[in-house]
Order: C-alpha cells, then structure tokens, then sequence
C-alpha cells in the first residue's frame, strides 16, 4: 500500500477517523489514502484529493475555535462537571448562563473570570488556534433527570449546549428468578388460521404458551415496516423507518371494523381469497408480496369504511393518535410517493395539514389506518403480556434503509456516500457491508439526539428489554466508502459517553433492560463501559464453541443476555452437524481454503464442548445426537446466573435452517423462513414442553447445580 501523506492522517485524526486497526490475527491494518478521503467526503468535508488536506485542516480548525463550548453536556446523577468555555484572550468580564429545565424551571448562574479554573491547550496543527485558554465553569448542586438547555452569554454573544442529566446506569430488574423465553422471528410463526406469515395475533398466542410453563419473556426481530417490493431480501434490520411498526403484522380478524364492513367480509369468505390464502398457507416460505397484496385489499376496504364513519369511539382514538403522531401525515405520503415512483430526495418537515374526512379510499388514508391500527394491536398485546408478567423483547437495529422515510425526514442525521459494515472477523470471514448509510458523528449531536432519543422512545414503549444491535457503534463504526470492500474499510469515532447517556436516561424512565450486541472483534472498553452503564451483554454458545475452550461454558457472564445463535447463525443441528459450512461454501460465501479452516475449527470446538458436558454428566453417550446434545447444553445454560436466556424456536423444532445467511442475496431465501411446525405444533410437542419445563425449574430455583442427563425429563 502506497504511503499516506501526513496531512491527511492529521485532518483524518482531527475528523475522528481511525486510520489503522487491529484485524482478526491481531496484525496492523493500515488505511489507505483512498478510504481515508472516502470517509472524509462521507463526513461533508470538501477535499479533492491528498494535496488539499493542509487547506481543509486550517478551515476545520478555525470552525472549531469559534465553538465556545460543546453542544453536548453530560451530567451523570444529575452532577455536572465544570463546563468548558473558550473565551477570548484576555478575558476579564463576566459570564452570565442560563439553564432552563426540562420541566420548564430557570437556574441562573453568573461568574467572574477569578471563579473559573483556565487551562492551557496547545493545538498543534495551526498557529492561530495554539494556547487557546479554556475556562471551566463550577455548576453547583444536582439536577433533575432529563434534557435540558444551556445558554451561555460572553459578552454579546450567547452559545447553546444540551445538557443530558442521566443515572449512572441503565434500568435493572434484577431481583427474583433469572428470566427465560423463547425466541422466533413473527413472520415465522403460522398457524391453522394464518395467511402464511405469522402476525401479532401469532406471536401473542406463542409467549402466552410459553408463559403458561413458566417463560417471563418472548423475543423477536426487528417490527418495522420494509419495503416489501423488495422481497427478494426483505431485511428487517434495513427498515424503511425505526419511529413506525410493520403493519404486514396486523391481525385483521381483530380489527373491529371487520365486523361492521360488509364489503370485507365478503372478499374474506371469498372462493378467490381463500384459494391465495391456502397456497401462502401451504408454502414453506413467507411470500411477503403476494400476502402484503392480498391483506392490502381487505385493509383498504377497512380504511375506507373507517374514514367514512366518524363518529365512533375508534375515530376518536384515532385522532388521539394523530395528536400524539402528527408526523405519521409524513410517513403515509412518503409511502404513497414512493408507490408513485416518485423519488423526491429530501421530506418537507412539519407538513400536518390534512382533512381527514377527505382519506377514504385514498393510499394517505390507507397508511394512516394501517399505522394507527398496528398501534393499537401493539398496545393490546403489549398490556396482555405484560398483565401476564412477560415481557417483550424488541430489537433495535443499527440502521435504517437508504431510501427509507428515517433517511429522508432526518437526512441531516447520516452520512454521505458511505455504507456501514464489519471487517473480516472468525464468523464471516470475508466481512460485511450491510448496505446503510451511518449516523454522522457531529451533525446528530448538533441536532441535539433527537431523532436517536424518538426511535428509543418508540421501542421503549412496549419494549421492557431493548437489544441496540452493534453497541460498537456507540464508540466507533465501520465505515465502508464506494469503490471498496469490506477489508478495506476504516473506523469513524462517536461520543460513546452522549449515547450511553441518553440510553441510561430513557431505559431509567421507561423501566427497560438494556441488552448490548457485543458480537465479533469488540475493543476491551466497549465492554467495559457496558458493565459501568448496566448494560447487559451478549453470550452466543456457538461463537463460544469456536474458540475450542477447554472450559469453555464455566465463564457465561453473569451480565448477559445467554442464547444458542443468532438469527445470522444456523440452528444447532446444522452447526452441530458442519452442514452449514457446505451450504454457505455452496452459496459462496466461503471459498474452499476457509470452509476447510472453518471445518477444522468447528471440529475441535464440539470436540471440546463434549468433553465439558461429559465432565459434567450432561451426556453419558459417546456418539450423542445433535438433539441430546442442544438439550444437555440448554440445561447447563439454564442452571447459570445469567439474567436472560432465550431458546431459539428452531432449535426446539430440530431446524437446520437459518434465518439469513450474511453474504448471500437471491443465493438464500433470508427473512423468509417459515417454522417447521404450526404454533398449534408447538403447543403440543411434548419433548419441546419436557425441555422448557426443565428450564423453568433451573430458572425459577436460581441454584449452580447443574441437572444430570435423564433427570426431570428426557
């Protein structure tokens, strides 16, 4: 690789890029002077090439002068620390600030230049900014929890900063019985009366089951709406908005519209409706088109009948919602734009104008009735399970589509020209470009956090646990410019103590566990801010397999979230059995040489892993199945002090299947699973309700001691 001039490293310092990193052998992986002016461009910065980075540097740096103070503030357990102000040399007159609380209260505040403490700061990269003095401003006393604004006035002039006042830690529920529940992804699920997909009449119907043998939480992907014109690889987890639900999930024989609106009805008992219905019912995948189309045409008969009949207590509700979700008005015509083909590049905000009696038989009408009638579905089943004491585990992912609503409303909040992803780790050996585009690391705290803060908001909600997919990028992200793969990425900085600020602040006020995804090549201080933050980690028992650790299932932190895989995983009896190792070489996601590496690992992996088990009388059998094994392996994460198992649904069902394999477009059908049994199944399966009983016992008594192979059930 070609040297990188100096200047340019400076400036991509000063930007807050990394430009080397630590790869998977632990060898230096320098950037190169390509992705370095990549992600500079990405970040907004005008360079053309390598020459111009002495001019950028000077311009940069003079901006950052003229910023008197920071425009985040963080105040952990209320208490803020002495506020830096850059003052003009010389100063000797007063500073005057105002912090005017969230709850509408005004703290005055005046200092003399003799009560501030003034340090030195010596900025190398240009004479005009060296030995800038900084003065520190003392804030006495403690304030209250929440988001509150300072303004600073230095002679005529009046800076403003966002104070974040936090507890040091995210909410805990600790106390009483280490939860479990199961997980499966809600399209998955399906039933005797489902089209196909499951919905959240589904999803609902499976962790009040569950809860029944004693589960106290049930998990699932990401609920946000995607553009199911693309079904080819309809990724939950590339959502065209993180603030809306997924109306594909709306059950409508719970609608009560239904009821009164004969034209539906009709087309429901239909011989047409009915023949679509059974070939989705009888398929072993989600066709996400053909039954998005065939629920639209009875949603739409409903949205007109609704708009049409105003004077109900469900119109009222309505126009509570609009009140609460003005911005929904935004969201249903982008989606009717896009129906159009229209591709207007950026959202007019606060545009809420509209006559509501004018939506009947309209597409603004139909994703406003769809919106408000998930709403309220998610409100039902979240006040049922929660009566129920189980609660929801919602997943928050990373990012948002590129040409989604969040990207276009909030298009200020992202970076330009640039995709998210992970460098070459021991899992997914050739890395990841997950196709979004990544937060801009000044620009959202500019903007105050406020579009992070809402989508937090909209998950909280229902949410009592919240899994923030790839907590990494609280403190850097990988960034992947145009023309590159993902080896050749780099890492961007974010200012991880704002973020966990604002997580700890709304978990606290939501009461909901946080839950990190920690997975891959994770830097030491991620995880050690995640312990000081109270947020729980996660622990994957076949990542752990990998490393062919002796004793490698005695050290499951007691600070973490505990499963079997991840949805980019395959089940257990295909890990267990190395089948997919060959599926993912077929699909080419590895080449020969790393399916042989990988093979060789996996092997020493089990190999080790049986012995643990055995040594622990979890299995007697030379030769177990992949069954016997997954059950005696579930037992001992059972019996652990973990505050969260979850049980994949297709392990329970024996699947070989995975939900995505990373890497792979129109080679795997992704995100289009189906369960191999009904939910009716499931419900009757006696080796499944044998294995979660035992789980429920090793759960509810909180002991170390780890059950036998052949006690309670087999």
């Amino acid at each position: 690789m070609a040297k990188v001039n100096p200047e340019l490293i400076n400036l991509a310092i000063a930007c807050g890029i990394q430009t080397a990193y630590r790869d998977m052998h632990r060898r230096l992986k320098k950037a190169s002077a390509q992705a370095i002016i990549g992600a500079l461009r990405g970040l907004g910065v005008h360079i053309e090439d390598e020459t111009d980075a002495p001019r950028v540097l000077r311009r940069l740096t003079a901006a950052k002068r003229r910023q008197a103070v920071q425009p985040i503030l963080v105040a952990w357990s209320g208490r803020l620390r002495p506020i830096p102000v850059t003052l003009p040399r010389k100063f000797n007159g007063i500073v005057s600030a105002t912090i005017t609380l969230e709850e509408g209260r005004v703290l005055n505040y005046c200092w003399k230049s003799s009560d501030c403490t003034v340090t030195q700061i010596d900025h190398k990269q240009t004479r005009e900014f060296q030995r800038t003095p900084t003065h520190k401003l003392p804030v006495k006393g403690i304030m209250p929890y929440g988001y509150h604004d300072l303004r600073i006035y230095v002679t005529r002039r009046m800076y403003r900063s966002l104070i974040i006042s936090a507890p040091q830690q995210a909410y805990s529920d600790k106390g009483g019985s280490p939860r479990w529940g199961i997980f499966s992804p809600v399209y998955s699920l399906h039933s005797e009366t489902s089209l196909g997909a499951g919905d959240l009449s589904d999803f609902r119907r499976l962790a009040e089951w569950s809860g029944t043998h004693g589960a106290s939480v049930i998990a699932t992907l990401p609920l946000l709406p995607i553009f199911l014109e693309y079904s080819s690889n309809p990724s939950p987890y590339s959502p065209v908005s993180r603030l809306f639900w997924n109306d594909f999930y709306i059950n409508l024989e719970s609608l009560p519209e239904l009821a009164a609106c004969g034209e539906a009805r009709e087309l429901l008992d239909s011989q047409e409706f009915a023949a679509e219905a059974e070939s989705l019912h009888e398929s072993a995948l989600v066709h996400y088109g053909r039954q998005a189309t065939l629920k639209r045409r009875v949603l739409e008969m409903l949205s007109g009948y609704f708009f049409s009949n105003t004077e109900t207590v469900r119109y009222r509700e309505f126009l509570a919602f609009m009140i609460a979700r003005p911005e929904a008005i935004e969201y249903a015509r982008f989606r009717t734009s896009k129906e159009m083909g229209q591709t207007s590049s950026q959202i007019s905000p606060g545009d809420h104008d509209i006559q509501f009696s004018s939506l009947a038989n309209t597409p603004v009408g139909y994703y406003l009735f769809t919106q408000f009638s998930i709403q309220k579905q998610m409100e039902g089943l979240y006040s049922e399970l929660n009566m129920k004491g189980i609660k929801l585990f919602l997943d928050l992912p990373l990012g948002t589509h590129p040409e989604g609503w969040d990207a276009r409303r909030f298009q200020d909040d992202f970076a330009e020209d640039v995709s998210v992803g992970a460098p070459p780790d021991p899992v997914f050996l050739s890395g990841q470009n997950w196709g979004f585009r990544p937060p801009h690391p000044e620009r959202m705290r500019h903007n105050g956090y406020k579009y992070f803060i809402q989508v937090l908001q909209h998950h909280f909600q229902f949410g009592k646990i919240l899994r923030l997919d790839h907590i990494m990028g609280f403190h850097r992200l990988f960034w992947i410019p145009p023309g590159l793969n993902p080896s050749e990425g780099l890492y961007i900085h974010y200012r991880a103590e704002e973020l966990y600020a604002v997580v700890c602040l709304e978990s606290f006020r939501n009461e909901a566990v946080v839950v990190g995804e920690d997975l891959g090549l994770v830097p030491a201080e991620v995880r050690r801010s995640m312990r000081r933050r109270g947020i729980l980690r996660s622990f994957i028992a076949q990542s752990e397999m990998l490393f062919g650790n002796r004793n490698c299932f005695a050290p499951v932190p007691n600070n973490a979230a505990a499963s079997m895989n991840t949805h980019d995983m395959h089940p257990f009896t295909a890990f267990f059995n190395s089948s997919d190792i060959a599926e993912r070489t077929a699909a080419g996601v590895l080449d020969p040489a790393e399916a042989k590496d990988e093979s060789t690992q996996r092997k020493n992996g089990i190999t080790s892993m049986l012995e643990c088990l055995r040594d622990q009388g979890l299995i007697y059998r030379t030769d177990p199945s992949a069954d016997e094994v997954y059950r005696a392996f579930i037992r001992l994460l059972a019996s652990g002090s973990e505050p969260i198992l979850l049980l994949n649904i297709a392990d329970l069902l024996g699947d070989y299947r995975a939900q995505n394999i990373p890497g792979t477009v129109n080679e795997y059908p992704n995100w289009r699973i189906l369960n191999l049994r009904s939910i009716e199944e499931i419900q009757t399966d006696p080796r499944i309700i044998a294995l979660i009983r035992d789980v429920a016992v090793l759960r509810g008594r909180c002991t170390k001691a780890v059950l036998p192979a052949g006690s309670l059930h087999d």
